[in-house]
C-alpha cells in the first residue's frame, strides 16, 4: 500500500483521499512507511484488520481445505476450490494496491455452489454480501430503484427509493449480481460502465452519478447447460473484463460431509442421494440433455429424510417427479428412475 498518490493543500495542510472510506483527511491520519504513505487511512486500516481478525477467529479449516495465500475457510461446511481461495487473495490484493479491483464470473451448472462461493468470499473478508437477482431486472432503471408516490402535507409528492445494488456500489462488500445470464444485452448493459476502469454510472432515475467504490467487489454468476431455458449467452465485454472461475461439483466426501452436516442426515442416506446425483452426472457428460442432480437437490432430498421421509419418496418429490416423460421407457423420467432402482437400499 504505497506511494503513487496526489496530496495537495488545504486549510489543514497537505491531505489526501482515503482510497477505501473516500474521505479527505489530513497526511496525519495515514501511516507513513519507507514507500510512502499507505492508501487507507488509520481508522479503515484498523477497521479492516478488525474485521479480518473476527473472521479468522471464528474460521476452522475445512475438510481437505489448507491455508492458502493466508486465507482460511470461515466457520462453513462449504469447501472452496484451491483456485478461488487463490483468485480471491489475489482480487483483494490488487484493490489494496489502489489499483482497480478485477471483477469476477463464476459459471457452472445451477447447484454446484457458486452462490456459495461468493458467500465464502465475503465471509474471510469480513464484508458485507449483497445479493442482486439479475433475472429480476426487466428494464435498465430497475438496477437503480422504483419511483413511488407519497403524500407530504397533504399532496401527492414522487421520491425516489434506492435500490441495494446503488446501496452496495457505495460501499465495500462482495455483490453478487446471481443469474446474470437470464438478463438480455439491453438491460444488463447498464453494468458495462462499472465493470471498466472509470467505475461510474449515471443512474437514470436521479441523473446523477453512481461511483463504485474501490472495495465493492462483483461476482456474477451464470449456469451453464442445454437444460436452462430463458437464457442469453454472455457477452463477451463482461468476460473478457472479468476472471472468470469455473465451478464443478464437489468431491464425493466432501459432498457426503456437506449433506450430513447441513441436513442431519445419516451418512448412510447421504452416500445414497449423493451417489445418485453423480450417477445422473455421469449420464449428462454423454447425453447433453439428460439433467444432472444438483447439490441443491441432494441437499433438499437430505433434509426430507432426516425428518423420516422414505428414501425413495423423497428421491421422487425432490428429483423423478419433475422429469420429464415425454419419450416413454426412453424419457428422461424413465432413465431416472432406472438409476434411482439400481442404486435404492433393498
Amino acid at each position: 500500500m504505497a506511494t503513487n498518490r496526489t496530496w495537495y493543500e488545504d486549510e489543514r495542510g497537505e491531505v489526501a483521499a482515503c482510497k477505501r472510506c473516500t474521505v479527505v483527511k489530513p497526511v496525519s491520519d495515514f501511516t507513513r512507511r519507507a514507500d510512502g504513505y499507505d492508501i487507507w487511512c488509520r481508522d479503515c486500516g484498523k477497521e479492516y484488520r478488525k474485521a479480518r481478525a473476527a473472521a479468522k477467529a471464528s474460521a476452522k479449516v475445512a475438510p481437505t481445505m489448507t491455508e492458502v495465500t493466508g486465507t482460511t475457510t470461515a466457520a462453513s461446511d462449504y469447501v472452496p476450490s484451491s483456485e478461488l481461495v487463490a483468485t480471491w487473495a489475489a482480487v483483494q490484493m490488487v484493490a489494496k494496491s489502489g489499483a482497480p479491483a478485477p471483477n469476477m464470473v463464476f459459471t457452472g451448472p445451477s447447484g454446484c455452489g457458486k452462490t456459495e462461493g461468493a458467500r465464502w468470499m465475503a465471509r474471510v473478508a469480513g464484508l458485507p454480501l449483497y445479493r442482486v437477482d439479475a433475472s429480476a431486472m426487466t428494464d435498465p432503471e430497475a438496477w437503480f430503484g422504483t419511483r413511488e408516490v407519497v403524500v407530504e402535507d397533504g399532496a401527492p409528492k414522487t421520491v425516489y427509493v434506492e435500490s441495494v445494488f446503488v446501496e452496495a456500489l457505495r460501499r465495500p462488500c462482495v455483490m453478487l449480481i446471481d443469474e446474470g445470464n437470464r438478463v438480455a444485452d439491453a438491460v444488463r448493459n447498464i453494468l458495462l460502465p462499472l465493470w471498466d476502469d472509470s467505475r461510474e454510472v449515471t443512474n437514470p432515475l436521479t441523473g446523477q452519478n453512481v461511483t463504485r467504490h474501490p472495495e465493492c467487489f462483483i461476482v456474477m454468476t451464470g449456469n451453464v447447460g442445454l437444460q436452462f431455458t430463458g437464457t442469453y449467452a454472455v457477452d463477451p465485454a463482461f468476460t473478457t473484463r472479468a476472471l472468470t472461475t469455473t465451478f464443478r461439483y464437489l468431491e464425493e466426501a466432501d459432498e457426503v460431509n456437506l449433506a450430513r452436516s447441513r441436513t442431519g442426515c445419516s451418512p448412510e442416506m447421504a452416500a445414497l442421494f449423493v451417489r445418485f446425483a453423480n450417477e445422473t452426472r455421469q449420464r449428462a457428460e454423454m447425453q447433453e440433455d439428460f439433467p444432472p442432480i444438483s447439490t441443491r437437490e441432494v441437499l433438499a432430498a437430505c433434509a426430507l429424510v432426516a425428518v423420516g421421509l422414505d428414501a425413495s419418496v423423497a428421491a421422487n418429490q425432490v428429483v423423478i417427479n419433475h422429469a420429464s416423460d415425454e419419450g416413454g421407457s426412453e424419457s428422461v423420467k424413465a432413465g431416472l428412475q432406472r438409476i434411482w432402482l439400481g442404486i435404492r437400499p433393498r
